[in-house]
């Protein structure tokens, strides 16, 4: 049975799911996967829980590759060793009956010996032993749950399958063991009853089984309260009440046929939640960098100047008032932020050795709920400022060094140093022409294209082209190095799909290059060249006659590798994606130019084939 799995070097994603129709009150299908878009808790692997929903495991529905049995589907997942059952949202409490679907495929019957279950993810119950007979592919079986007709008192099941070879396990199903056919109940709300609300956000009310719809109008508050249900949505049994407005202490109300279970039976009782208006004030915590530290006041970068303060909860801020920094005589350009529970104030331009003031006024920080950090009094904090820095950056090292040697006709290279740096003019050459700078804190990078072999090329940066975030400007440096030859004792080869060169394959020019490590150059001509590339010998230089029509290109994905453990280089896997190159270079001082290298594996269908 052959299974095409999503692989990435050094990553294995597996999919497993399990695909049916809608469930009943009491049936729940879990469905298992392991991606970027359900990522598992700290402490669980492989998971994703869901009831009645139908989920597609990737983007591309024809690589799920399922089998169905019984009306469901189910995606293969290769030797997952623990799945986590989650089930916290569907108000079940009492395991009634459980089925699992397991995959044989040894050409012997297996007994599976190790699934075992637990409530707690650390102590570990075995089910009975399954017979599952040999190359049974998928098998789903009833689980006997030793002898209970429950297992009772669940917040979480936890199901381990240790890996036994051949077996693997794809998904499950339960029963509840106290369902009813009974109407919905509300059981409990998030913020708890009686508790202060913002003026702004969302009530989260839990019932007793899983809701299948809501009726948004059925949820109200208290005209008193002013405020005003915007949204209503059902995840498992709770339901999230949006709202806007809250001024006044109320109810939230709901109205009998406020939700509906997955029987489509209605709740017949009505609820009236109380809650009260946060009348408390935001509370200051902490302000960053302390009070009387010096400050930056040059241009560092804006994370310099930054002055942050740090409330007990969320806050907004009045854009009608001002804040003030400065010394009475020099005040900085001031701007004010939040996000959260932060308070960011940006600055520019205070006086150098000076005390400063920063004035927070009276109103500006309230929290949601409309309570002013402070009615009455203005806030204030002192700072220093230094002197100015007058330093030129200095540079420390540059990745080609003066008078450096056999250097590609293009490429690329950086210059490092003492602090950050920004271009203040993009005024650098090399060879004599433009070149485009660019930094990243304090290293600048050069890339050049279409320089000419066997020449001397000369790197200019005058001097003011690249300054300190103070704007003391580089004195600037001037350089050379030497591009390599186009045949540098070694083998100068042709390569031609025709005939017409020295080879007729680009392999055959490679195995021909001698192990003295000195540079050999090899000319590829217009063709496509079917071959699993792999460059074993130093300072090699291959160079197509044209990008767009020397093709390199292999049929193989991580599973079709047809690779010889003898044949790979140290250090490098020979087998999975790691082995599905077209092109391995193995070795240093590789230099390539004008070819195209692609894999031409039809994925999708599992064929060779352009994809």
């Amino acid at each position: 049975m052959k299974h095409h799995l999503l692989k990435k070097k050094g990553l294995l994603v597996a999919l497993a799911a399990m695909i049916g129709g809608v469930a009943s009150a009491a049936d729940y299908s879990y469905v298992f996967a392991k991606d970027g878009s359900n990522a598992p808790a700290a402490n669980q692997e492989n998971w994703i829980s869901t009831d009645g929903v139908v989920i597609i495991p990737t983007n591309d529905k024809s690589q799920a590759r399922g089998k169905t049995i019984d009306g469901i589907e189910y995606v293969y997942a290769p030797r997952a060793k623990k799945f986590v059952f989650d089930l916290s949202k569907t108000g079940i409490k009492s395991l009634g009956g459980m089925k699992i679907a397991v995959q044989n495929g040894s050409t012997s019957t297996t007994s599976l010996t190790t699934l075992e279950y637990s409530t707690d993810n650390t102590n570990w119950v075995k089910f009975d032993t399954l017979t599952i007979a040999e190359n049974s592919g998928i098998h789903v079986a009833s689980v006997n749950l030793n002898g209970n007709t429950t297992i009772s008192s669940l917040t979480a099941l936890y199901v381990r399958l240790t890996a036994q070879q051949g077996t693997y396990l794809y998904g499950c199903s339960f029963t509840d063991g106290n369902a009813t056919d009974g109407t919905p109940e509300y059981v409990s709300v998030s913020p708890a009853e009686n508790s202060a609300l913002d003026v702004d956000g969302t009530i989260v009310l839990t019932f007793n089984e899983v809701v299948k719809s809501v009726n948004a109008s059925a949820f109200t508050f208290d005209v008193a309260t002013s405020a005003t249900v915007t949204g209503v949505k059902a995840e498992g049994n709770q339901v999230y009440v949006s709202y806007t407005g809250f001024a006044a202490n109320g109810n939230l109300n709901v109205a009998a046929g406020a939700v509906t279970d997955l029987t489509d039976v209605s709740n017949t009782g009505t609820a009236s939640i109380a809650f009260e208006k946060d009348m408390t004030a935001p509370v200051f915590s902490s302000i960053s960098p302390e009070e009387n530290s010096t400050i930056h006041i040059q241009d560092l970068g804006e994370d310099a100047r930054k002055i942050k303060l740090t409330f007990n909860e969320d806050i907004a801020i009045d854009k009608t008032k001002e804040v003030t920094f400065g010394n009475g005589v020099v005040n900085a350009q001031v701007s004010a932020s939040v996000s959260g529970n932060v308070l960011t104030i940006s600055y520019k331009g205070l006086a150098y050795n000076a005390t400063n003031i920063l004035t927070i006024p009276a109103g500006f920080v309230k929290d949601l709920s409309d309570n002013e950090w402070s009615d009455t009094d203005n806030k204030t904090y002192t700072f220093v400022t230094g002197s100015r820095d007058n330093t030129a950056p200095v540079l420390t090292a540059q990745s080609v060094a003066n008078g450096a040697a056999n250097q590609p006709i293009g490429g690329a290279f950086t210059l490092t140093f003492d602090e950050n740096v920004v271009i203040a003019a993009q005024a650098a050459t090399i060879g004599g022409q433009p070149v485009v700078l660019s930094n990243n804190k304090n290293v600048v990078g050069l890339t050049y294209t279409n320089a000419q072999y066997s020449s001397v090329v000369t790197v200019e940066v005058p001097a003011g082209a690249i300054t300190d975030t103070c704007g003391n400007a580089y004195a600037g440096t001037t350089f050379t190095f030497t591009t390599v030859d186009k045949v540098v004792n070694g083998v100068a080869a042709v390569v031609a799909a025709d005939g017409s060169g020295d080879y007729t394959k680009i392999q055959e020019a490679l195995d021909a290059i001698s192990d003295d490590n000195k540079r050999s150059i090899i000319y590829v001509k217009p063709g496509v060249y079917s071959e699993k590339l792999v460059v074993a010998k130093k300072n090699v230089s291959l160079i197509g006659e044209d990008r767009d029509k020397v093709i390199i290109t292999w049929n193989e994905c991580g599973t079709t590798s047809t690779l010889q453990k003898d044949t790979y280089p140290t250090g490098i896997n020979s087998t999975g994606t790691d082995a599905s190159y077209s092109m391995l270079i193995a070795k240093d001082g590789f230099y390539g130019e004008n070819f195209t290298v692609r894999n031409d594996y039809d994925y999708i269908n599992g064929t060779e084939g352009k994809k």
